[in-house]
């Protein structure tokens, strides 16, 4: 559990939303996004059923009805501050600002159901060669791997990964996945025309409710639709496929879960993989490094919420 000063957080919360790049406030009380979304995806779902692009029992089940806006909120970032262990918890130093990780919860909203539909198929798109699931797969991975003396093992976490995807890489790379691989057309009667144009109906239509305010988020992906996660992990997939293909230094190994990554580099070859890594998507996608807590015998680096021990020779 963890406790915030309420002031705080809502001071966080307010400033964050007044990114007019991000959203935008709807300030005509007159206007209902949550209806009129309502209204078109009805239109288009019952498209597809009469031309037999979805069965009646899909239809039935996406179809939305009603619907309530999404609620935003906003999670503590707490494994990115450092922690001050007390007796039975642990606390922060006074003055440090928590960041806060934005959330729009889409349960009961209008595209909450084509949503889970379309991250059920776009998970067939996956060619995950470097993800790893848990920690566990990770330790699997990593028991007995050998550095040399002049490698580091450094951690690359992107800055506020939903935030700053832009819908048209999405769409982009959803598009050019959906024409390079023919499994996901098992799983569905719809057209690669169809999912790209439902997905991009969604991310357009990213309404949500805060302090009885409607707003609408205008870039980015919001954390919080089940189709997100999954069209953030082939953003991140192609983004580390471009950087490894075209890397001018060599990378012992990659590993990834969501958006943190752990790899192994020379040391005087990090800064240059670094600022090759960010030149991928230098306006949106940006990579922090984070380089090994040094302490005796040992270095230390974080990944997976932990801290993975190792020395020069194994870990």
């Amino acid at each position: 559990m963890v406790v915030m000063n309420r002031v705080d957080y809502k001071n966080q919360e307010e400033i964050m939303l007044q990114d007019e790049i991000v959203y935008k406030r709807i300030t005509d009380k007159r206007r209902n996004p949550t209806s009129k979304t309502e209204t078109e995806l009805q239109e288009r779902l019952l498209k597809l059923k009469d031309t037999d692009f979805l069965t009646d029992n899909e239809y039935k089940k996406l179809r939305p009805f009603d619907s309530y806006p999404a609620a935003f909120y906003d999670l503590p970032k707490i494994h990115k501050v450092p922690l001050v262990e007390q007796n039975d918890h642990f606390t922060i130093e006074a003055d440090t600002e928590v960041p806060l990780r934005p959330i729009n919860s889409s349960i009961g909203s209008p595209t909450y159901e084509i949503s889970k539909y379309l991250a059920r198929i776009l998970k067939y798109l996956y060619n995950d060669v470097y993800t790893v699931r848990n920690s566990k797969e990770f330790a699997s991975f990593i028991f007995n791997q050998k550095i040399e003396p002049n490698e580091r093992i450094v951690s690359f976490d992107v800055t506020s990964l939903f935030t700053y995807i832009p819908v048209d890489l999405v769409l982009q790379i959803v598009k050019e996945e959906l024409n390079n691989t023919t499994i996901w057309t098992q799983h569905t009667g719809l057209s690669a025309d169809h999912i790209y144009g439902l997905l991009k109906f969604v991310l357009n239509n990213s309404y949500f409710m805060y302090e009885d305010c409607h707003y609408h988020q205008i870039f980015g992906c919001p954390m919080g639709s089940p189709v997100s996660a999954v069209i953030a992990e082939l953003v991140m997939q192609r983004i580390e496929k471009t950087a490894l293909q075209t890397s001018p230094v060599w990378v012992r190994w990659w590993k990834r879960y969501v958006d943190d990554s752990n790899a192994c580099v020379k040391q005087s070859d990090i800064s240059i993989f670094h600022n090759h890594l960010n030149s991928i998507n230098p306006h949106n996608i940006q990579f922090t490094l984070e380089m090994p807590v040094v302490t005796e015998n040992q270095q230390a680096i974080a990944f997976l919420h932990g801290y993975r021990n190792y020395n020069h020779n194994i870990w």
